[in-house]
């Protein structure tokens, strides 16, 4: 009785399953079709579910992606998978290395937002941006966000990355001054 109760259960599981395949299938055909004129919402519609085969179908979407608004909207589906650490860890890592190494600038400043998404996991997100990245507009992107998020927070160890993130930043030489003090470190 125990095996024919649990046969049961696994098949009404598998048919659950076939449904959400076929939906994450058809999301996956209009991404590829679409290309860069996809709405957001289906990009969305392809995270929402949150798990590991969602988030394998949102890289497959955005290898079919080009334009740096499409992209954006791809980045900001990476808000679903918040909640599971394991898939919260994979895009942190995936939107880091975008902010740092896309080809286009567009397109690597748009990597950036959605890294706030993750609280006090983003982090180490943010200061791998700060001191790997040499576009300044992705750096003072990630250092806003970080700044926003660990003052909100108001903890030490958010106040000692703000002021890091704040130093270094001040540190970092700017093309005109070879001094190695940055701009912001005042008159002469």
């Amino acid at each position: 009785m125990l095996l024919i109760v649990s046969t049961v259960l696994v098949l009404a599981g598998a048919r659950a399953q076939a449904p959400a395949d076929e939906r994450r299938q058809a999301l996956l055909e209009r991404v590829r079709d679409e290309g860069d004129e996809v709405e957001w919402k289906t990009l969305n519609d392809l995270a929402r579910p949150g798990d590991a085969a969602s988030f394998e179908a949102l890289l497959t979407a955005i290898g079919w992606l080009h334009r740096p608004a499409a992209l954006q909207g791809a980045f900001y589906a990476f808000w679903y998978f918040r909640a599971d650490p394991a898939l919260s860890a994979r895009a942190l890592e995936f939107l880091a290395e975008q902010a740092i190494e896309a080809g286009n600038r567009e397109v690597r400043a748009a990597a950036v937002f959605p890294l706030s998404y993750f609280g006090a996991g983003s982090n180490a997100a943010f200061e791998r941006v700060l001191r790997a990245s040499h576009d300044d507009e992705v750096c003072e992107r990630a250092m806003g966000h970080a700044l926003a998020h660990m003052l909100t927070r108001g903890d030490e160890q958010g106040l000692h990355f703000a002021a890091g993130g704040l130093n270094f930043l001040l540190s970092t030489p700017t093309p005109d001054d070879s001094s190695g003090h940055g701009s912001n470190s005042g008159p002469g």
